[in-house]
């Protein structure tokens, strides 16, 4: 998981770096996901239980059923996203990204979501500042499109493609799963 996270945090100080070091790198998207992004969701899960520090009120049943849609919006959301850029980001933007690619784009991506949340779940007030964090998930994402070798002058296109199908679908997840166990 350590290596995991000093990409996400290369991504975050500097992200076209961040990509150039992701890129030269060996990384196998399904160890990646095994040894970093999967701990990394149970770890985001588990920091919702930090609430009850703060929020003496909460119930038991409320924090983990909090706990699970947690888990569930992050990990669906990453085969979301995975699916989303392998079946568009081609025809849409003329890319020639792998499959490899786009699952270790979604991987970083999702994963830097995740640290937003665990942020925003141990952090004792709501603070503005935590809800708009996504939106530099987007500027990550825009330094990421040479990684998925995607022209620049399809570089809108990408965008529209990668923010509903990468940034969103947690959040969506989370909404319906909400309803749903709520």
């Amino acid at each position: 998981m350590g290596r995991y996270l000093r990409y996400i945090f290369q991504l975050i100080l500097s992200p076209a770096h961040g990509w150039e070091d992701i890129d030269t790198g060996s990384l196998r998207p399904l160890e990646m996901a095994s040894a970093g992004f999967y701990p990394m969701t149970a770890v985001t899960a588990v920091s919702v239980f930090v609430g009850k520090l703060f929020h003496p009120l909460l119930t038991l049943q409320e924090l983990l059923i909090d706990a699970i849609v947690t888990f569930m919006m992050f990990f669906l959301g990453y085969f979301f996203a995975t699916f989303s850029l392998t079946t568009f980001l081609g025809s849409m933007t003329g890319s020639s990204a792998s499959e490899a690619r786009c699952q270790t784009f979604a991987l970083f991506i999702i994963g830097l979501l995740e640290l937003i949340a665990i942020l925003g779940n141990v952090t004792p007030i709501t603070m503005a500042i935590i809800w708009v964090l996504p939106i530099y998930a987007v500027i990550v994402m825009f330094k990421g499109r040479e990684f998925l070798k995607v022209p620049e002058a399809k570089t809108g296109r990408f965008m529209l493609l990668a923010i509903p199908g990468v940034v969103l679908p947690p959040y969506i997840l989370k909404y319906f799963f909400s309803l749903i166990l709520k």
